[in-house]
């Protein structure tokens, strides 16, 4: 007797398996041939290049891109991000190099740099911004050109004027906060005589280096005007009016003597230690060390000139890409750390937020509160492809003039020749 409910249970499997079997079967067809949206997401290496930003913590500047970085890997199994750390010395060339080949990284940080727009190997990211009225007044157009997008916005950076109180109000200058090109002219005079009075004790007007890829200097090279014309071309002028501005102060001795040589960090560190120096252009990055190192004797001032050129927007971009997939795998990771959310980590870095409604971020903050001021006030630098070869046209003809191997009219004309040579083979 106790076989029959044996055999009546397997016969209800049987009779069940036989019934569900072909729509299991189905299911598990169209599984196979066509997987979930998750399991087509792609599955492979994505390469970025980046710059450090250092922070009191992280003297290195890498840790907040190996946190998100790690964070995203472990959201996406199978998808491994290879950071490529650049530095300051040539991380721009690399970059540069980088695209001129066509062998560069998915990610990098050049969406703010019109070069790279302009030689059409990014890809837009239109379709990617949910709402670009987000973001703050002139953001969006320093990442665009011809209505496309290029770059995620992520931060604002800038040159400022940093200087010492002490010095300057030794000089009769005690408001610095309106500092204009009247005022840096007027000190001058008191600062050379004090030091023909004096055999020891030196101090410089004007402290800083000459780099490429740099623009601390351009606001004193074309205080008078624009960079570029109407018609895109340099305002050659400009430039010649730039270079005798340094010239005289480099005779008259204002100048730090190794102006030309030094390197930019022996530079902001010299400005800080030595307290000889009245006025240093730097950027953001340097106010970092001000806070750890200084004491309040510092305060920081905007360019006093007409059209001080400084700003500048830090995007992530994308290189152009074949593979639909791995694109969209690349904008769930850009789209990760340039979030709205994530400005509040902007402050460790010193930078200015890019995002609408962070206008707050500095509050009790005296110092960088200032510089948020300035830094509203100040000017992009213009979107022309050619702004880099100028940059480094001048900075190496700037050079010539302060180690004494051109005069002040030798080297703008050489300026002017070698750009125009530049732009004429469509380099």
């Amino acid at each position: 007797m106790w076989k029959r409910p044996f055999i009546l249970f397997f016969s209800l499997l049987l009779i069940a398996f036989l019934i569900y079997w072909p729509s299991y079967y189905s299911q598990y067809r169209e599984s196979i041939e066509n997987p979930q949206e998750e399991e087509q997401e792609y599955k492979g290496v994505i390469t970025m290049m980046d710059f450090p930003y250092p922070t009191a913590d992280d003297p290195g500047g890498f840790s907040w891109i190996r946190e998100e970085i790690s964070r995203f890997q472990k959201q996406n199994p199978g998808v491994v991000i290879d950071l490529v750390p650049l530095n300051y010395r040539d991380g721009y060339a690399r970059l540069e190099s980088a695209a001129r080949t066509g062998v560069y990284p998915d990610i990098a940080p050049v969406g703010g740099n019109y070069w790279y727009i302009s030689r059409g190997v990014l890809e837009p990211l239109d379709e990617y911004i949910n709402n670009i009225n987000d973001y703050r007044q002139g953001v969006i157009e320093q990442v665009s050109k011809d209505g496309n997008v290029y770059g995620l916005p992520w931060a604002i950076t800038s040159d400022v004027l940093f200087v010492n109180r002490d010095i300057l109000s030794s000089y009769g200058l005690n408001n610095t906060g309106n500092l204009n090109i009247s005022d840096l002219e007027d000190f001058l005079g008191p600062i050379e005589k004090g030091n023909i009075s004096k055999k020891n004790v030196k101090i410089y007007a004007l402290g800083g280096y000459i780099d490429i890829d740099d623009y601390t200097l351009m606001p004193f090279l074309f205080k008078n005007g624009k960079i570029f014309n109407d018609d895109g071309t340099p305002a050659f002028d400009e430039i010649k009016e730039g270079f005798a501005f340094f010239a005289d102060l480099n005779k008259r001795k204002l100048l730090t003597q190794d102006f030309g040589t030094i390197d930019k960090t022996r530079a902001w560190d010299r400005f800080i230690e030595d307290r000889k120096i009245a006025v240093m252009p730097y950027s953001l990055s340097g106010i970092l060390k001000l806070k750890s190192k200084a004491s309040m004797q510092y305060d920081v001032v905007s360019y006093p000139v007409q059209s001080p050129a400084s700003k500048r927007v830090i995007a992530y971009s994308v290189f152009k890409q074949n593979d639909p997939k791995k694109m969209e795998i690349i904008m769930k990771f850009m789209n990760q750390i340039t979030s709205k959310d994530k400005q509040e980590r902007i402050r460790y870095f010193c930078l200015m937020p890019v995002y609408q409604g962070s206008e707050a971020l500095y509050k009790n903050d005296e110092l960088m509160e200032k510089v948020a001021k300035i830094v509203d006030n100040t000017e992009y630098l213009p979107q022309n492809e050619h702004l880099e070869i100028l940059d480094e046209i001048i900075k190496t003809h700037l050079r010539q003039i302060l180690l004494g191997y051109e005069t002040v009219d030798e080297a703008a004309a050489e300026v002017e020749r070698e750009y125009n040579e530049y732009t004429s083979e469509g380099t």
